[in-house]
């Protein structure tokens, strides 16, 4: 059985795309930033972001979530 720890963090999981989606929308965040000429930081790709980052030039993708 979950915890409720897990449980609260499945619930506010959705939420938090679509006000990350919202605000990048609105143009007030971006979905990506160039760190440097090799290295573009943001969040996880969506499918339809593919195109889009293989056009950037876009090779590998990190995870860092747990």
């Amino acid at each position: 059985m979950s915890s409720p720890r897990t449980i609260l963090r499945r619930v506010l999981f959705r939420p938090t795309l679509l006000a990350s989606d919202l605000m990048c929308g609105l143009g007030l965040w971006r979905r990506w930033n160039w760190i440097d000429e090799y290295v573009l930081l943001g969040q996880a790709p969506r499918r339809g972001d593919v195109a889009r980052l293989k056009a950037l030039g876009v090779r590998l993708v990190v995870n860092m979530c747990a």
